[in-house]
């Protein structure tokens, strides 16, 4: 997931061409963990001919690990990836959704009506912290991995224990003729 300098891609470089496949972070420290648990249900019930309910629900929670070694920008010698950057990523996302709607169907003045009216809500509480950090250079014509990545504390950037809610309404009345 790293970034390939222009010179050796796309204009030239005097050590050679750099492939498009080269792996610019670090194997041993690169991790990407994702884990994603998603649960719900729906439930109608009618209420005679004319009375529809229905409730929907889904949970989702989501966690994620990330290290990556990347980016960084190419020395002088033109071979030596300097600058490069660690980063590391703890996120963690709590959701929820519950939406509640009454249907019913009826004529009136020669037109039949269905009408649907609802609610919703929806909460999602998120947590990440983040760490950057130096990574050592690699010489991108010939890689050396397995280079040590100093460990990074990771620290709140702002977006930690951000929470939001949602309320909507909705009325909707479709006439046929």
């Amino acid at each position: 997931g790293g970034f390939l300098p222009f010179e050796g891609t796309v204009l030239p470089n005097p050590n050679g061409e750099i492939p498009t496949n080269r792996f610019v972070g670090e194997p041993a420290y690169d991790d990407y963990d994702l884990r994603r648990i998603s649960v719900g249900y729906l439930f109608e019930h009618e209420f005679g001919r004319a009375w529809t309910f229905r409730q929907s629900f889904r949970y989702n929670n989501l966690s994620l690990d990330n290290r990556a070694v990347c980016c960084g920008v190419l020395d002088t010698d033109l071979r030596t990836l300097i600058g490069r950057l660690a980063i590391q990523s703890d996120t963690q996302v709590d959701a929820f959704v519950l939406d509640n709607q009454t249907q019913t169907r009826f004529a009136l003045a020669g037109m039949d009506h269905t009408v649907l009216f609802g609610a919703d809500f929806q909460r999602s509480v998120t947590d990440i912290k983040l760490g950057f950090g130096g990574a050592p250079d690699l010489d991108i014509f010939t890689p050396v991995y397995g280079q040590s990545v100093p460990e990074i504390p990771l620290a709140d950037f702002g977006i930690t224990d951000q929470r939001n809610n949602q309320f909507g309404f909705y009325f909707q009345d479709q006439i046929a003729i």
